[in-house]
């Protein structure tokens, strides 16, 4: 199984936001790269070992502890997102397209500031990103329905050749599907999550759409997987409605047989996937990241504010200028995130984003981008 180099000892931007980012960059003469921060004056590596010293300088950083003016802000964002732009770190975004969007905010009051504050919520996952999350995601199943059992068995004994060797056995016993039915549809996640199983994944899994499973196929376990449970609609309606070859219901074919079912996404809405992990028990559902509500641009709990007074404002001023383009401010089941995965948005993330509307210019486009 192919893995992707991970160190959580270092800083990643998306954790702490851009705000915090660029005091950190202001403050300890630091640089980003591949979404991380490093200090040069700090390691040989330039990359930061999270010590207890460097710990408590995030937690101040990330408590406000050091103050800004509004257009110190401003600049250094702009800053900062070109640098992510001119290095591909937004990989689906190009530079044309931001300053367009960007552009958009010209009339609105405090427009830029605005701007600002959305793109220090957004939550971009690159390619590089998504093949890293796919790889943890399909490790925990691998995990935690071979690898421990296998170790209680063992008594926590067992050699790595002997897990190796039980991975790949269920690998080979394991078929994998996207959560959708028309493969044929442009704008479907499913076709290009599949291509990352196939091309990223070592050794090789099964693939397979739902229409062309047979019955007769011998597997333990079947992994239907997404890039996103944003409301949990999609799952649901997959779950209890996907037929597979001969017309039967999948999840009753599941049912009958005792094959082990797996949901995964590489992003999942913490609230809507313990909705459906309470209505379908018999249905395992993973995600590799989750998101809550403070990762809203408008919430109760939204991070993406100084204070309520502030979100209030930004709300206001959007709401009023973007309704007269026809773009709703908020997005599918009332949701408000900011989260794109290369190339793509879910619908669950705000319109302002991927809508090209009445001259109003998107960010990334999506296939109702024009509608």
């Amino acid at each position: 199984m192919k893995s992707i180099i991970s160190n959580s000892r270092i800083v990643n931007y998306r954790s702490i936001g851009l705000k915090q980012t660029i005091l950190i960059m202001q403050i300890f003469g630091c640089y980003p790269m591949n979404n991380l921060i490093c200090f040069p004056e700090l390691t040989k590596k330039g990359i930061i070992p999270m010590t207890e010293k460097s710990q408590e300088w995030i937690k101040e950083i990330s408590e406000d502890k050091y103050a800004f003016d509004q257009e110190l802000y401003i600049d250094q964002c702009l800053l900062f997102i070109n640098f992510l732009l001119r290095k591909k770190q937004w990989s689906g975004i190009n530079s044309a397209d931001y300053q367009r969007w960007l552009n958009n905010f010209n009339q609105i009051e405090n427009g830029k500031y605005i701007a600002m504050r959305i793109l220090d919520a957004l939550l971009y996952y690159s390619e590089d990103d998504k093949i890293k999350m796919l790889d943890d995601i399909l490790m925990q199943v691998f995990e935690s329905d071979v690898v421990l059992p296998l170790q209680k068995e063992r008594n926590f004994s067992c050699l790595s050749s002997e897990i190796e060797y039980a991975v790949n056995q269920a690998i080979s016993k394991t078929i994998v599907m996207p959560s959708i039915e028309d493969f044929k549809d442009p704008g479907a996640s499913g076709p290009e999550i599949i291509r990352l199983v196939r091309n990223h994944f070592n050794p090789q899994i099964h693939t397979i759409f739902n229409d062309k499973f047979s019955e007769s196929m011998q597997y333990d376990r079947i992994i239907i997987i997404d890039d996103c449970i944003g409301s949990g609609e999609q799952c649901e309606t997959f779950w209890t409605g996907a037929q597979i070859k001969s017309d039967r219901l999948l999840r009753d074919w599941v049912q009958e047989t005792g094959i082990k079912a797996f949901y995964i996404a590489l992003v999942g809405y913490k609230k809507s996937v313990q909705k459906l992990r309470t209505k379908f028990p018999e249905l395992t559902i993973l995600c590799a990241e989750y998101v809550d509500d403070q990762h809203q641009v408008f919430s109760h709990s939204s991070k993406c504010w100084n204070n309520e007074s502030e979100q209030k404002m930004a709300e206001k001023a959007l709401k009023t200028r973007i309704e007269e383009y026809g773009i709703s401010l908020f997005g599918f089941s009332d949701m408000s995130f900011a989260v794109v995965l290369h190339k793509t948005i879910p619908d669950w993330s705000l319109p302002l984003l991927y809508k090209n509307k009445n001259n109003w210019k998107h960010l990334i486009e999506r296939k109702n981008t024009y509608d």
